[in-house]
């Protein structure tokens, strides 16, 4: 008699496959998929610390923008060093809507990239990042910390433990970054290192 699955959660499919087919299964593996880590200079979220930031570096308030375009610039040319000194390309996307990973993917299937930087790109995306307002009640320009579009960078990376990651880097203030590294990448380098065979079909492994 067939199992129905269409109330069953994820982890209960599993079980009643598990269930039905134990005299063929030997071993069950419990992982995680994608984990996404963010970093922030979290100082740099706060008015006073920002302000005191830009007194300290000298910047007028009506020279912000300037200032920060001036830092923009500098990261997004650190960044095609980078890509120059591994012999990568850089590369930016017009649309936010563009898939960064099947492009990265395609690109390392194309030059045989085994370990190492893939590619870094660059694509204007939502934000939340400082801004230099007006205020007409006070006649005087103020921070203000808002949703805008930046430009971010985008490094992708086959590493030789964690697999297939990406590190999303913003390049306007404050600076916020996050890595997303893949489990299924991972089991996958720590079965190859112990010598199981398996097949895998994007994210799914089977024996």
């Amino acid at each position: 008699m067939a199992t129905s699955t269409e109330n069953l959660s994820k982890g209960e499919v599993g079980q009643a496959f598990v269930e039905r087919h134990q005299s063929e299964v030997i071993g069950v593996l419990h992982g995680w998929d994608r984990v996404r880590l963010q970093g922030t200079l979290r100082s740099l979220y706060y008015l006073a610390v920002m302000e005191q930031y830009l007194r300290k570096a000298g910047v007028l308030w009506k020279d912000f923008k300037r200032y920060a375009i001036g830092l923009s610039r500098r990261i997004c040319q650190a960044a095609e060093e980078l890509g120059k000194q591994y012999q990568r390309p850089v590369i930016y996307l017009a649309s936010s809507q563009a898939s960064k990973e099947e492009v990265a993917r395609g690109i390392q299937e194309r030059d045989g990239i085994k370990q190492g930087l893939i590619a870094v790109m660059s694509c204007v995306e939502p934000c939340r990042t400082w801004r230099m307002r007006g205020n007409y009640e006070t006649k005087r320009l103020e921070l203000r910390l808002e949703w805008g579009r930046c430009k971010h960078l985008y490094f992708y990376w086959e590493h030789e433990e964690m697999g297939f990651l990406h590190m999303r880097l913003q390049t306007w203030f404050p600076f916020s970054i996050q890595v997303c590294v893949n489990g299924r990448e991972w089991l996958g380098r720590q079965m190859d290192r112990a010598g199981i065979a398996y097949g895998k079909r994007t994210t799914v492994f089977h024996g």
